[in-house]
């Protein structure tokens, strides 16, 4: 494990207990330490997922100066997580992985999209 705690281990519990469940200095470490293991593997669904958390990151580290996120952004964005953060780390191939990787994040985006992560 690295200093930050961040690890493989910590994103599956990322998509088993959701965002709000999530320690913030282990969900601010996840993207650096998804960015970093891109860069040293060569596997690009690291990288994929480093873009998707960070931008989470900034919107919750925004959001707190103004009354938190939206329930109903952080459902959405839980749901989309839990169903696929397992399924990139588990994919047979580093192209597979970062192609799924991809499709969260564009999934990511279009929440933001469609429900405003602020509170009502």
């Amino acid at each position: 494990m690295n200093p930050s705690g961040a690890d493989e281990s910590s994103l599956k519990r990322l998509a088993k207990v959701g965002i709000a469940d999530l320690p913030p200095v282990l969900l601010d470490s996840l993207a650096p330490w998804c960015w970093d293991r891109g860069e040293t593997t060569g596997d690009a669904r690291y990288c994929s997922l480093s873009r998707t958390l960070q931008m989470l990151v900034d919107t919750f580290d925004e959001q707190d100066e103004h009354g938190g996120v939206s329930n109903r952004f952080l459902a959405r964005i839980d749901q989309i997580l839990h169903s696929q953060i397992l399924g990139i780390l588990d994919a047979p191939d580093a192209e597979e992985g970062a192609l799924l990787a991809r499709t969260l994040r564009m999934e990511v985006a279009q929440v933001y999209q469609e429900i405003s992560p602020k509170q009502p």
